[in-house]
């Protein structure tokens, strides 16, 4: 597979990693990052660490591929639009019960808590509406009263299809079409 050509950065200890972020964790676009694999383990970096490392400063792993025989390398970019994943979810409690987070993890955190990011899809279900979708209905006359009488099940399915948004754009295209469907008290299809 042909990658596109994107600055590359190399590790060669957790250290390394953290240290990198620490001094990069503002930066907005992405990178690829070469790591070791096992067989060279003088310079290894696994996964869970580098995972550690990029949930502590509010950054995500992506698309991985092998670079050569002994590394390979993982694009990795800024956390600020996806839905986070049970393991990510896990991580990220655990590295702020042992107090590893940075403040751009810990706001990451806060921000797909307040946009309805942190839920799974499946957990939708659970979820109470969040604030953004039910701001939008009161503001749109009649909408919110519409969606109040709504069946729990639809309004579920609403919900799981809004959380199951896997970039904030998407998801708030998908609050303004919830938002018309209810205004003009029509269905949405397949939910």
């Amino acid at each position: 597979m042909e990658t596109e050509v994107e600055q590359k950065i190399e590790v060669t200890s957790v250290a390394a990693l953290w240290d990198w972020l620490e001094r990069n964790a503002s930066r907005r676009s992405g990178l690829w990052l070469v790591t070791y694999r096992k067989n060279r383990s003088a310079h290894f970096v696994s996964r869970d660490e580098v995972l550690d490392a990029l949930i502590a400063f509010g950054w995500m792993a992506g698309r991985s591929e092998t670079l050569e025989d002994d590394r390979s390398m993982v694009h990795i970019a800024p956390r600020d639009r996806h839905v986070w994943n049970e393991k990510s979810r896990a991580s990220a409690e655990r590295l702020m019960a042992e107090g590893r987070m940075r403040a751009r993890g810990v706001t990451s955190v806060q921000i797909a808590k307040d946009t309805g990011m942190w839920q799974t899809k499946a957990e939708a279900a659970e979820v109470q509406a969040p604030e953004d979708l039910m701001s939008s209905l009161v503001i749109v006359g009649g909408a919110r009263a519409i969606w109040d009488a709504s069946t729990a099940t639809y309004r579920r399915n609403v919900l799981r299809w809004i959380a199951g948004a896997g970039t904030q754009k998407t998801r708030a295209r998908r609050i303004a079409v919830v938002v018309e469907s209810f205004a003009t008290n029509t269905r949405l299809p397949n939910l």
